[in-house]
């Protein structure tokens, strides 16, 4: 009996060995997501911190790039890749007042758009936590590899007349590189085997500050991420 026994082990952890091997599978995949983006700004003197917060509102951004999926087995996944991220925050609209009323030369008001591009590397952990393995929650780290910033300025003048203007920085003190978070939930929606779409709100958030200097800045965006992937291995 115990020499059957010791015949059968063998053959029951080759057999476990065998389908978390053919539950691990490769994917490549294209994901775009329309965010909102605005940065968290930090001070030791809470009457500039509260300047800021009155002043700046989020602005439309986006995220998109190649991922790569690492399926661990059924419920777990390793996930990577590199993503061209547009982030930033505008300010309100604002009057000016000029020193002769109605100057053409003025603008009635206005407001200002900050872009930040990014190349950003994410490394997230995706869990499945349920039986269907549809639904799944994921976090990890990401890297941000800074570009270059430009300032869009949007103008108003008298008349009913609109000028934008964008100018790019040529010599700023930014960070090359700073390090995040992002967090979220989705589900997949297969096409068969081999393919299939995944819907998930992401929360990005940076928690290194972008300048160094004495106000802390740190951007963060909250989007939809929409990807198709297509299974390799």
């Amino acid at each position: 009996m115990k020499q059957l026994l010791l015949l059968f082990l063998p053959l029951t952890v080759f057999s476990q060995t065998s389908e978390t091997t053919q539950k691990r599978a490769f994917w490549l995949g294209l994901s775009f997501s329309p965010d909102l983006a605005s940065r968290a700004t930090f001070s030791e003197n809470d009457l500039v911190e509260n300047i800021y917060d009155d002043i700046e509102i989020p602005k439309f951004g986006y995220t998109g790039g190649v991922n790569i999926l690492f399926e661990i087995n059924s419920g777990l996944a390793l996930e990577t890749g590199i993503q061209y991220s547009l982030k930033g925050f505008r300010t309100k609209e604002q009057e000016f007042t000029a020193p002769q009323p109605n100057d053409p030369a003025i603008p009635e008001r206005g407001w200002f758009e900050y872009r930040y591009p990014y190349l950003d590397v994410p490394l997230k952990l995706n869990y499945k936590p349920f039986k269907n393995r549809k639904f799944f929650f994921s976090g990890g780290l990401i890297a941000h590899f800074y570009l270059q910033s430009s300032t869009k300025f949007v103008a108003f003048y008298a008349g009913g007349r609109k000028e934008e203007r964008v100018e790019y920085a040529t010599d700023d003190d930014y960070k090359k590189i700073t390090l995040g978070f992002v967090a979220g939930f989705g589900r997949d929606f297969n096409f068969g085997k081999n393919a299939k779409l995944r819907v998930e709100p992401l929360f990005r958030h940076m928690f290194l500050p972008i300048h160094p200097g004495s106000v802390k800045y740190y951007l963060w965006t909250a989007g939809l991420n929409v990807g198709f992937y297509k299974r390799l291995h």
